[in-house]
């Protein structure tokens, strides 16, 4: 069987890998000739601890678009013009399931253990998590509540950490270089046989209940099945198909940094009260990463939001004067009222497929993901709780 995978983000490669596997013939599709920018400018974990999503109220949501200090900004406009978005969350009549997407979050580690256990993949992989916190009190229910090794101040300190009064390590849990993963994944995917095509958009065309192209620029690709994994780029292929995912952009920074061959910490880091991502990739790259801008498409951030990340990022790492700023990217997370992401057949096609709205969590979500997509493309039984819990139809009324 054909399959025309459109995205060639994380989310669409291991879409992509397992129907590989499965011994489907694919064809991955992206508009950007250097691959999909969200899945490179990330913090790199693999976290399931960190799937279950903040509360957000009414006097947040008002606060965070007032203030464009945090990590969290809403835009006023974006507010008012994507009410229909904020107003189910704010009245409670959506809510996500931190344990659907933890249990989701727990069986894609296990298929990354495995992956990187059977591929030959260089991505800077790290062991362990450690989420930290200001305040002792919160570190001990986390850890309870998580399944986590509490960690007081003396040991965050020795961990490369200051400003910390504990913190829960997550041993399982995983970091990569996003990058590298990306590029490493692409490579496998062209070696199994997969055509991977970059810099054209494409476009579905059909009509109800079946697909019959993706069209790009020049080219008319034919598939037996079609699955949408383009991010927050979602929305504007669905449109034309009568379907909305309820998908709008997050928008995320990430900064690298040169270490000089300095340890500046021992294990990756969220830094919970700040929503602040540190990861030591390798002895000469650090990797900071944060925010979460609801600001729809645009690329520049102000100079007070790098300011305030830097300033967050100095106080709290203990060896901060080693690192040299690199470089620097912004990456939109595609995120849904419930922030669960749509994984399944979109309502009213028989051969059309989707998997996006992973928000935050894409790169912890992907294999898990993939294998969904394939296992219900190739006919593999699924439990009916999985398959219910990332419904498509769930947005479709």
């Amino acid at each position: 069987m054909h399959v025309v995978v459109v995205g060639g983000g994380i989310i669409g490669m291991f879409v992509s890998y397992y129907l590989l596997k499965d011994g489907h013939t694919v064809t991955v599709v992206d508009g950007d000739s250097a691959g999909e920018r969200t899945s490179v400018y990330n913090g790199g974990l693999i976290t399931p601890s960190s799937a279950p999503a903040p509360t957000i109220s009414l006097r947040r949501t008002i606060y965070a678009s007032l203030r464009q200090l945090g990590p969290i900004y809403i835009s006023p406009r974006q507010f008012l013009g994507k009410m229909s978005w904020f107003l189910p969350i704010l009245r409670k009549k959506i809510g996500g399931s931190g344990k659907v997407a933890m249990d989701l979050g727990t069986r894609s580690l296990k298929l990354y253990h495995d992956f990187f256990r059977e591929e030959s993949i260089e991505a800077d992989l790290n062991r362990g998590m450690i989420a930290l916190y200001a305040d002792a009190e919160h570190a001990e229910e986390a850890a309870h509540a998580l399944k986590g090794r509490f960690v007081d101040e003396a040991e965050a300190s020795k961990l490369g950490f200051k400003g910390f009064r504990g913190g829960v390590l997550f041993e399982d849990e995983l970091s990569i270089n996003p990058a590298k993963l990306h590029s490493e994944l692409r490579r496998r995917l062209t070696e199994m046989g997969a055509r991977v095509v970059l810099g054209r958009n494409a476009r579905l065309q059909g009509d109800r209940p079946r697909i019959c192209m993706a069209r790009t620029d020049g080219e008319e690709l034919i598939g037996d099945q079609y699955v949408i994994a383009a991010g927050a780029r979602t929305s504007e292929l669905c449109k034309p198909l009568g379907y909305d995912p309820r998908i709008i952009p997050a928008r995320g920074l990430a900064m690298v940094f040169d270490t000089g061959g300095a340890q500046i910490t021992r294990v990756p880091a969220i830094f919970e009260d700040h929503g602040v991502v540190a990861v030591q990739h390798n002895e000469n790259c650090f990797r900071i990463s944060s925010f979460f801008d609801i600001v729809g498409f645009r690329d520049n951030l102000r100079e007070s939001r790098k300011k305030w990340l830097l300033e967050t990022a100095s106080t709290h790492l203990s060896n901060y004067g080693a690192l040299r700023y690199v470089e620097e990217g912004v990456g939109y997370r595609p995120c849904t009222p419930d922030h669960l992401p749509l994984i399944g057949k979109v309502p009213g096609y028989d051969n059309l497929y989707i998997a996006s709205g992973h928000c935050r969590l894409g790169i912890t979500l992907a294999p898990g993901t993939g294998y969904m997509v394939s296992s219900l493309i190739s006919g593999r039984g699924l439990s009916d709780s999985m398959v219910r819990d990332f419904d498509p139809s769930r947005f479709a009324c």
